[in-house]
């Protein structure tokens, strides 16, 4: 490919990602010094974040629900983020904070979850930085880490 076509190719994908919504900086940021999380952040109105404490919105997801000890369970969410290829960036006793990287284009998705202890939930929270939809990506994250988490919990 001529070296013209790759920058038409480079343009039309950063005004895609313009129109569609898109900034130079993130859309769905996150607090970068860890604190007691009583709720996480809600979602914009694209459909490109799922979050469990949304529950009057599209972007509802239900919470990882657990039996037995929540540290245990904390622990297990952890590994399972990490072995899903998140970068942990985050984390304390209640809350953690992972960034997954796409492999072709290198955009990033925040993944926040938060331990209830006292209801026995882990609410999570998948989103898109940039952009306005992601296919279904953040969705389909979230229930690969329920599928593993409770594989892994029993």
């Amino acid at each position: 490919m001529a070296y013209s076509s790759f920058l038409f190719i480079g343009f039309m994908l950063c005004a895609l990602q313009t129109s569609c919504g898109g900034s130079a900086s993130p859309i769905n940021t996150v607090e970068s010094e860890p604190q007691a999380h009583q709720h996480l952040s809600p979602c914009p109105a694209s459909p490109n974040c799922h979050c469990s404490e949304d529950q009057d919105s599209p972007a509802w997801i239900a919470p990882l629900v657990f039996d037995g000890e929540a540290a245990r369970a904390w622990t297990v969410a952890q590994e399972v983020v990490a072995a899903l290829g998140g970068d942990i960036v985050l984390r304390n006793d209640t809350y953690l904070h992972a960034v997954f990287t796409s492999s072709i284009l290198r955009f990033k998705d925040d993944l926040e979850l938060r331990l209830e202890p006292e209801t026995n939930l882990i609410h999570v929270r998948s989103g898109s930085r940039v952009g306005y939809s992601d296919f279904g990506v953040n969705r389909r994250r979230i229930e690969r880490l329920r599928r593993r988490f409770a594989a892994e919990i029993k």
